[in-house]
């Protein structure tokens, strides 16, 4: 299975044991707040976007997230580097590229599978255009180790 972008009910019961863990590792329990998750309900894995920008303009493209899977949550920042988008027909847009940094902030540091994981949560995360109507029918992300300079 692969990743889906939801918007989860944080009081619904027929969510699974992983996504009610999840909720309450992240503390987002409260009745009325709805939240926007990319889920792998097979593989167990989830990402939430927890904040970006800031007030100084070069925060405008710095993004934090909870990136959980059946090992471990981790506290992943990203810097958007480019983001492109093309078109096909009718001038719609079809396919988005994307380029981003990223720096774990704490411990633990994910393995190469959570960080592969990762990416292909934020993938889908950022093709979907927040489940709005001007979805992507691909996107392909690159990610770069903000330290090492290496891609994953």
């Amino acid at each position: 299975m692969a990743f889906h972008n939801e918007k989860i009910d944080p009081q619904a019961k027929d969510t699974s044991q992983f996504l009610r863990n999840a909720r309450e590792t992240l503390r987002l329990n409260e009745p009325s707040v709805y939240r926007f998750w990319s889920v792998d309900r097979e593989r167990d894995l989830a990402l939430l976007r927890s904040g970006g920008g800031g007030p100084d303009i070069d925060d405008a493209n710095f993004e934090s997230w909870n990136f959980l899977d059946r090992k471990e949550q981790y506290r992943i920042h990203t810097r958007e580097l480019s983001d492109n988008a093309y078109s096909k027909d009718e001038g719609r847009f079809k396919k988005r590229l994307l380029s981003y940094t990223f720096r774990v902030w704490g411990e633990p540091y994910p393995d190469a599978e959570s960080l592969v994981h990762f990416k292909e949560a934020l993938q889908e995360y950022r093709r979907s255009y927040l489940l709005s109507l001007h979805a992507f029918e691909t996107c392909q992300v690159t990610l770069i180790d903000e330290v090492t300079g290496k891609e994953i």
